[in-house]
């Protein structure tokens, strides 16, 4: 499978600089509130959240964030394909057979010699909504806050499953991945509803598959107050 991040960490690549304009927004924001877990999903298959995951949790390693990112996607997994890791063990396993955090917890090298930790989906189980509203999540979820910087967590999409608005509830902020020319309005307006329906806090909207004429935008973050 093609690597989605490592290939694009070039000096001055635009594409890096937009996720790094992304990770400002976050440090800034955690100057005025403390958001230490980052759920990532969009409306829909397909609009770039695991890849927006990926590279936002690796430009944030690259800067001195200790970070730590999870595969909460449990019906399809994807971050042990990019990381060409194995899925097992991962979440479930951490969460339904007591193992410690460090047996599932894995070190990811970066360019430039950053290392990010990351945790893989893990065995595939019939109840991920169940396991992901859980109280064993929950306390992974505080115990990840308090040994890390940021926690983002790769969701599935929000019109799909509950499972991204029940960790969204529990998370400190959301951020939404919408592509442009694919997600309508409406199915936007409507995963909006779900995510303030549980309290989540809406950090902001990353569009992805802008104009590659307009590098500079490629994916482009904005701030949203619903």
């Amino acid at each position: 499978m093609k690597n989605p991040a490592f290939a694009l960490f070039q000096k001055d690549d635009p594409i890096i600089e937009a996720y790094k304009k992304i990770r400002t927004n976050l440090i800034f924001m955690n100057l005025d509130s403390d958001v230490k877990s980052i759920v990532i999903t969009s409306p829909s298959p397909g609009e770039g959240k695991s890849t927006t995951a990926y590279n936002l949790a690796a430009v944030l390693v690259q800067a001195g964030n200790r970070t730590v990112l999870v595969d909460a996607d449990l019906r399809k997994p994807m971050m042990h394909k990019f990381f060409n890791v194995p899925n097992q063990p991962g979440l479930t396993n951490l969460l339904t057979e007591n193992l410690d955090i460090n047996e599932v917890m894995r070190d990811i090298i970066l360019p430039g010699g950053a290392s990010l930790k990351i945790i893989t989906g893990g065995t595939i189980i019939s109840n991920p909504s169940e396991l992901l509203g859980s109280e064993a999540m929950f306390e992974f979820m505080g115990k990840m806050e308090k040994t890390s910087d940021i926690v983002i967590f790769d969701t599935p999409p929000a019109l799909t499953v509950t499972d991204a608005s029940i960790i969204s509830g529990m998370a400190n902020g959301t951020i939404l991945v919408v592509e442009r020319g694919k997600t309508s309005m409406e199915s936007l307006r409507v995963t909006i509803d779900i995510l303030n329906s549980v309290k989540s806090n809406i950090l902001g909207t990353v569009l992805n598959k802008s104009s590659r004429k307009k590098l500079k935008r490629y994916y482009r973050y904005s701030t949203h107050k619903a």
